[in-house]
């Protein structure tokens, strides 16, 4: 049975500074990988004052799937921070158009699998909450109607431990605490592509002070990835 799975995600870095190892080993396992972004990232850090920073984002978004070793990338353009009800529908259909071209182009039964941020947005981000749901929203809907040749699938969040924020943070938005043990279903050890997860990392170039920040809040637990399931 051949594994496919949509990594979805909000911003051009999401990808990079979540679940990057865990996407990466997918990969080296034989599951055919396609990442979704929804924005340019337009609204994020511009420490260059560059006029055209969506522009330079969308670059080192591809510098990163590629890194990642994904066979498709989808940026959907929708505004950086204005992600809403009023998108929330046609960014769901446009993400069903993708998966149904991808799962029409199979000659064998597929494992049709998801990922996305944890349903908190895990920085209080409300573009990655809504990223969350709308990715939820997806999967729900093909698993009660599931095309042909896809003979199961499944939905993982990646998420921050409570060990590793045991309280909510309110440095820029309110960060939630992470999720309890009993909530974490499934802890990746990527210790192995660890040096390749910090090239992702650092190919989101302007946005280099954010990686600089989780590099060292999390230290070597940027070794370790955390998932719960739907």
């Amino acid at each position: 049975m051949k594994r496919i799975l949509f990594g979805i995600f909000a911003h051009p870095d999401d990808e990079g500074f979540g679940p990057s190892g865990t996407l990466i080993q997918e990969v080296k396992s034989g599951t055919e990988l396609h990442l979704i972004c929804a924005t340019e990232g337009e609204a994020g850090n511009n420490p260059d004052n560059l006029p055209n920073l969506g522009e330079v984002r969308r670059d080192e978004w591809q510098k990163s799937c590629d890194l990642i070793g994904a066979s498709s990338c989808l940026q959907l353009g929708y505004p950086d921070s204005g992600l809403s009800n009023q998108y929330y529908l046609e960014i769901a259909d446009k993400i069903k158009a993708k998966i149904q071209s991808v799962i029409d182009a199979q000659t064998e039964p597929v494992d049709l699998q998801f990922m996305t941020f944890d349903t908190t947005g895990l920085s209080g981000h409300l573009d990655h909450i809504a990223m969350s749901l709308i990715t939820t929203f997806v999967y729900q809907t093909c698993k009660q109607n599931l095309p042909e040749n896809v003979e199961k699938t499944g939905l993982r969040y990646f998420c921050i431990p409570y060990s590793s924020a045991p309280e909510p943070n309110t440095h820029w938005l309110y960060m939630p605490a992470g999720r309890p043990d009993d909530q974490i279903d499934e802890t990746h050890d990527v210790s192995e592509v660890f040096e390749q997860k910090l090239k992702v990392m650092d190919s989101h170039h302007t946005q280099r002070n954010d990686a600089k920040m989780i590099k060292q809040m999390r230290g070597d637990g940027l070794k370790t990835e955390y998932f719960y399931y739907a």
